[in-house]
């Protein structure tokens, strides 16, 4: 693999990104958080399917969650896209449907259907052990593939 791409990672994802998602969680900064990693769902989509412009956001978003975040994802991709990301990084709060909550004790609330209140919350703990989990998955895939490095090394800031 492309020193370029380990050293990228290990500085700014493996480094910062981790570490300002994590303080987040710990600190209870929820929506922040949540819009970090959102923010950094697309970055990592831009790397991974070599796009870069703006109006393949929500493609790069969806294919990057659905092919890393796995199975419990797919269904809520573009959920997740349109009222979390969205809602969060252009309007400062959820859309509608959306709620935001962290720790332990909620992990079982994360992307279940609350009929009841009518949203489909995520759990920042969770969401930030899964995000690190599709990074890590995304990562052992770039270091085998030579296109998935180019399409990196095409859109790598």
């Amino acid at each position: 693999m492309d020193k370029v791409i380990e050293d990228f990672f290990k500085r700014y994802v493996f480094g910062w990104m981790y570490s300002d998602a994590g303080i987040c969680e710990k600190h209870g900064a929820n929506f922040g958080g949540v819009a970090l990693i959102c923010a950094y769902i697309d970055f990592m989509g831009k790397l991974y399917l070599g796009i870069g412009g703006d109006g393949q956001i929500k493609e790069r978003f969806v294919k990057f969650t659905n092919d890393f975040f796995g199975e419990k994802y797919r269904p809520f991709s573009e959920f997740i896209y349109s009222d979390y990301r969205c809602g969060l990084l252009h309007q400062f709060f959820p859309k509608k449907g959306a709620g935001v909550m962290r720790g332990e004790e909620n992990k079982e609330h994360h992307l279940k259907i609350d009929r009841e209140n009518e949203i489909i919350p995520i759990n920042l703990t969770v969401f930030f052990e899964d995000f690190r989990d599709a990074v890590r998955k995304y990562y052992e895939k770039l270091k085998e593939d030579k296109c998935l490095q180019d399409n990196f090394l095409t859109n790598n800031v």
